[in-house]
């Protein structure tokens, strides 16, 4: 049963809710929702009309976000790689995993410029 302010009076004998006459008494307990604060909308009160934006806007390609992460990951890898080359020298163990993972995720272009722009000095990369 609910009353105007939202809340709503049930009993509960205390064994789960099932009932039955087990001669127990009833507690009465009240069960009250918080006020709507008009900050947090939920969700059904959104707008029909933002849902037709949402519906109107173009669809992305399938894989570019795969590709844009991707490139983040072929990026960091390149600059792990001459990180580690920079610590610990260009000879050292450590450095060969950096190299195979740039070398396996980058494309052969992308190594080849970024290597003309670390010779030229223009490398925008922090090593």
């Amino acid at each position: 049963m609910a009353d105007e302010a939202g809340a709503v009076t049930t009993t509960d004998n205390g064994n789960g809710g099932g009932g039955g006459g087990d001669g127990q008494a009833l507690k009465e307990v009240t069960l009250r929702t918080a006020p709507q604060d008009a900050r947090f909308p939920t969700s059904n009160q959104a707008s029909p009309r933002l849902h037709q934006q949402q519906k109107a806007l173009p669809k992305a390609a399938p894989g570019l976000r795969c590709r844009a992460a991707g490139a983040r990951r072929c990026y960091v890898a390149y600059n792990e790689y001459h990180k580690c080359i920079k610590e610990k020298g260009s000879g050292h163990g450590d450095c060969k995993p950096h190299m195979r993972a740039y070398r396996s995720i980058c494309p052969d272009e992308w190594i080849e410029r970024w290597q003309e722009l670390r010779d030229d000095g223009r490398w925008y990369g922090k090593y």
